[in-house]
C-alpha cells in the first residue's frame, strides 16, 4: 500500500507556490497604505484647524455673554444663593413678542403679565423682611472688659482680640480650656465675647471654634443659679441682630458700625449657631433671664422666622422658641404665653404673616400646643374686632377654650357668617386654618365639648355645600378642601357619635 504525503507539507507547498504569484498584489497594497496614510494626515491637519477655529470662536464668545461673577473664584456657598435671590432678572419681554406675537395675542399676554404682578405682590405678604435684604457692612465682635482691673490672662484675650488673625489663632490653639482646666475662672465678658465672635467673625473657622468653646465652658460649669455668669445676656444677643442689620422697627436701635468692613449677605449658618446656642443658655439658665426678657427673645424668634431667608434655619428657631417656653416659671407660663400671643400679633398685623407664625411652633410641647393655640385664637380676635369694633369685648372670657372659638366663630357680623359665596377665599383658607390651630388637637377636650365642635361641623359642611363643587377656580377649591378637611378631621377625633349625628 503507497504511503501518502503529510498534510501539512501540501498546505507549506502550497503556500510557496501561491507566494511565488502574489507578488503583484503586495506592491498594490503597499501602494494603498501609503496613499490612506497620506489622506489620514492631510485629514488630521484639516481637523487641527478646524478646532483651532472653534476654540477661539469660543473664547470671544464666553467674554461677551459670560458674566464676570462667574470665574473660578466663585463659591457656591450661603452668600451666592443669597445673592441669587435678591438679584431680579432684567427682560424686557415686550420687546422680545412684538417680533413674534400679533396685537392680540400681544394684549393678552400683557393682561396676563399684570395679573401676575398682583399675585406677586399679594404673595408678599405671606414674609416680612427681619434683616434689610443685601449685602452690609457687618462690623467685627468686640471684646467688653469689666471692671478696671482684668488678670493677666483677660488682658491677654483683650490684646489678641483686636486682631483677626490673632484672634483666630488664640481660638485654634485651645488655650481657653486649657486655662479652665487649670483652675481659671472665666469672666462673664469673655462668654459674650465668644458668642459674638461665633456671631459676626468672618472667618468661619474661627467663628467654629469659637461656638466649641463657648460649649466646653458650658459643659464643665454647674448648671443652675439666677446669678449664674456663664449664661448670654439679652443685651448681647440684641446686639449681635442688630449688627446683622435688623429693621430699626424691630429693635430699640440702629447698629452702630464704627470700623466699616467689607460689605457681605447676612451669614445664615452663624445666625444658626447663635440662636442654637442662645437656646441652650435660656435651657441651661433660666433663672437668669426675667420675664420680659425671654417674651423680647421669644417675639424676636417668631419675627425671624418670617424672614424669607429663615428657611435656612427653621429647626433652630422652633427648638429656641421651646426652650424658650420651658424657661418660663411654671406658676406664670400660661399668661406670659398669653402677652407673647398678643404682642406678636400686635406687631405683625397681615392675616397671611400670622398664619405664617403657626409653622414656626413644634406641635409636641404642652405649651408649644398652647403658643400656637393661643396666636390663632388672638388673631380670629383682631380680625372679628375690625369687623365690628367692641365685639370681642362682649365675649365672655370665663368659659372654656372652644366655647370662646365658637362664639368668635358664630359671631353674626363675623366672617364665617357671611355668604360663602361672596367671600374672600384667599382669606377664607387663613381663616379656616386659624380655626383649625385654635381647635387643636385634644381629643379629650374635643370630646368634653362635643355639642359645640359638632355645631361647627355642621356650619362648616354649610359652607362648603354653598361654595360648590364646580369650582373652576384656584382659590375657591383650596377654600372648599381647607373647609372639607377641618370638619372631617373633626368628625374623625370626635368618633361614632359625630358619625351617627351627620347621618
Amino acid at each position: 500500500m503507497p504511503l501518502k504525503k503529510p498534510a501539512k507539507r501540501r498546505r507549506l507547498v502550497r503556500k510557496e507556490e501561491e507566494g511565488d504569484t502574489s507578488i503583484g498584489s503586495l506592491i498594490t497594497e503597499k501602494k494603498k497604505l501609503l496613499e490612506r496614510q497620506q489622506t489620514t494626515s492631510e485629514l488630521e491637519q484639516l481637523f487641527g484647524k478646524l478646532n483651532k477655529q472653534l476654540a477661539e470662536e469660543e473664547a470671544s464668545d464666553d467674554e461677551k455673554i459670560v458674566p464676570e461673577e462667574m470665574t473660578e473664584n466663585t463659591h457656591f456657598d450661603e452668600d451666592y444663593f443669597l445673592q441669587s435671590d435678591t438679584e431680579e432678572l432684567e427682560i424686557d419681554i415686550h420687546e422680545s413678542v412684538n417680533t413674534y406675537l400679533d396685537k392680540e395675542a400681544q394684549k393678552n399676554l400683557e393682561d396676563a403679565l399684570e395679573q401676575t404682578e398682583t399675585l406677586e405682590k399679594k404673595d408678599d405678604r405671606w414674609h416680612t423682611s427681619f434683616f434689610r435684604p443685601g449685602k452690609h457692612s457687618i462690623r467685627e465682635p468686640i471684646f467688653h472688659p469689666e471692671g478696671s482691673t482684668l488678670c493677666l490672662r483677660s488682658r491677654h484675650i483683650t490684646k489678641m482680640a483686636e486682631i483677626p488673625e490673632q484672634r483666630a489663632f488664640l481660638l485654634d490653639s485651645g488655650c481657653i480650656q486649657d486655662w479652665y482646666l487649670s483652675g481659671w475662672k472665666c469672666p462673664s465678658h469673655v462668654y459674650q465675647w465668644l458668642f459674638e465672635v461665633a456671631a459676626l467673625d468672618q472667618n468661619r473657622r474661627c467663628a467654629l471654634n469659637a461656638l466649641n468653646t463657648l460649649r466646653f465652658l458650658w459643659t464643665q460649669n454647674e448648671i443652675g443659679g439666677c446669678n449664674s455668669i456663664k449664661h448670654i445676656t439679652m443685651d448681647t444677643f440684641l446686639s449681635v441682630l442688630s449688627a446683622y442689620h435688623a429693621e430699626p422697627s424691630t429693635l430699640l436701635n440702629d447698629p452702630i458700625n464704627s470700623n466699616p468692613s467689607p460689605l457681605r449677605h447676612l451669614p445664615i449658618i452663624q445666625l444658626g449657631w447663635v440662636i442654637r446656642a442662645f437656646s441652650s443658655s435660656m435651657q441651661l439658665w433660666p433663672g437668669a433671664y426675667l420675664s420680659s426678657e425671654i417674651r423680647h427673645a421669644i417675639r424676636l424668634l417668631l419675627q425671624i422666622s418670617l424672614d424669607r431667608r429663615s428657611g435656612y434655619i427653621m429647626q433652630d428657631i422652633q427648638t429656641s422658641i421651646d426652650h424658650g417656653l420651658l424657661a418660663l416659671k411654671r406658676d406664670d407660663w400660661i399668661i406670659e404665653t398669653k402677652m407673647i400671643a398678643h404682642n406678636i400679633c400686635d406687631v405683625v398685623s397681615s392675616t397671611k404673616a400670622q398664619y405664617c407664625l403657626l409653622e414656626s411652633i413644634k406641635p409636641i410641647l404642652t405649651r408649644s400646643r398652647y403658643l400656637k393655640r393661643m396666636i390663632a385664637m388672638t388673631c380670629l380676635e383682631k380680625c372679628l374686632e375690625r369687623e365690628d369694633p367692641g365685639s370681642v369685648n362682649s365675649i365672655v372670657t370665663d368659659q372654656g377654650f372652644l366655647q370662646q372659638i365658637h362664639t368668635l366663630f358664630s359671631h353674626s357680623a363675623g366672617f364665617f357668617q357671611q355668604n360663602p359665596k361672596d367671600i374672600d377665599y384667599d382669606e377664607c383658607v387663613i381663616r379656616i386654618g386659624m380655626l383649625d390651630a385654635a381647635i387643636g388637637t385634644d381629643i379629650d377636650e374635643l370630646r368634653t365639648n362635643k355639642d359645640t365642635v359638632l355645631s361647627m361641623v355642621d356650619s362648616m359642611r354649610s359652607m362648603s355645600l354653598q361654595i360648590g363643587s364646580r369650582l373652576g377656580i384656584l382659590s375657591k377649591t383650596l377654600a372648599n378642601e381647607m373647609i372639607q378637611r377641618v370638619w372631617a378631621r373633626l368628625t374623625y377625633m370626635i368618633g361614632n357619635e359625630a358619625n351617627s349625628h351627620l347621618s
